[in-house]
């Protein structure tokens, strides 16, 4: 392998006689090599329920919320965060920290789909999580965004995951995922900074609260 790969640099640089140490040469090998896997693998589609640490591929989402994090009490901003949603309706917390926002907070915009690569994927944050999960992405200054105007109808537009008793008490001594409560037998609203308000969604969670 190694000599054939001698053989081409001496073709291209019409030269006869050409040599490189044996060490420099399986280095440039193994440079090739990762160089081609990435560009291989990073062509390839995985859906949000497929992606661990470590995966090189593309997701498309749908970027169903947006907002920034700040830290009280002097409002730091911290991150710009987001909830992304695919056309198999897996969904998943993603972060850009402040350092690389200025560079990617113009090419996301709330309600749009996106082809995503050169993301990674990592642990949650210690607490403020929009998911229950204990993934999420993380964009930084090597990831590619680019927006998809076709074929976007499978991507819905709106997320929403309800609770049981059951996680309300399991979350009580742990704070990593963010939850809010509502009473029952009296009217009752709660808002943030980050609220959005939707009035009879098509969704089955309305039909269902419908019923109630």
């Amino acid at each position: 392998m190694y000599d054939d790969i001698e053989y081409r640099f001496k073709r291209s640089l019409n030269v006869e006689r050409f040599s490189m140490p044996e060490q420099d040469l399986k280095d440039y090998v193994l440079i090739a090599l990762e160089e081609l896997l990435i560009k291989n693998c990073t062509s390839l589609e995985a859906k949000l329920s497929q992606i661990e640490p470590g995966i090189r591929a593309f997701i498309v989402v749908r970027i169903v919320r947006l907002w920034k994090t700040m830290l009280p009490p002097h409002n730091e901003f911290i991150s710009l965060d987001f909830v992304a949603f695919d056309d198999q309706k897996n969904a998943m917390h993603g972060t850009i920290p402040s350092k690389y926002s200025d560079e990617l907070e113009y090419q996301l915009i709330e309600g749009r789909v996106y082809k995503i690569k050169m993301f990674q994927v990592t642990k949650r944050k210690q607490s403020h999580n929009a998911l229950p999960m204990e993934k999420m992405l993380y964009l930084n200054s090597t990831t590619e965004i680019e927006e998809i105007n076709n074929d976007i109808d499978g991507y819905p537009h709106y997320y929403f995951q309800f609770a049981t008793m059951e996680d309300i008490v399991h979350r009580t001594d742990h704070e990593y995922f963010m939850t809010d409560i509502f009473p029952t037998g009296e009217k009752y609203i709660s808002t943030s900074s980050a609220s959005k308000i939707y009035v009879n969604l098509d969704i089955p969670e309305t039909a269902l609260l419908n019923e109630r």
